[in-house]
């Protein structure tokens, strides 16, 4: 009886050990995902502001154009009257 007792009590301890490895391996593991979460939270992040500044230039780049559009548009007539003389 006392060699099987010794016996469990080794295999519970063996057991006890093995389970702490497997807790720090776990919060371990938790650790690297949240980091891993939060770097793709931030670089969402940033790629939503390149998207934001991207929109807005090219919103800014059509107000130009549409102006440069206007204005050349105002002087065709005076060009095409001036090259029919």
């Amino acid at each position: 009886m006392t060699e099987e007792r010794q016996r469990l009590e080794g295999r519970q301890a063996l057991l006890t050990t093995q389970e702490s490895g497997w807790l720090s391996e776990r919060a371990t593991l938790l650790a690297d995902l949240e980091a891993q979460a939060q770097g793709v939270v931030a670089l969402t992040q940033q790629l939503e502001m390149v998207r934001q500044r991207r929109e807005q230039r090219r919103r800014q780049e059509i107000e130009e154009l549409r102006a440069v559009r206007e204005r050349f548009e105002e002087m065709r007539p005076p060009i095409r009257d001036a090259l029919a003389r």
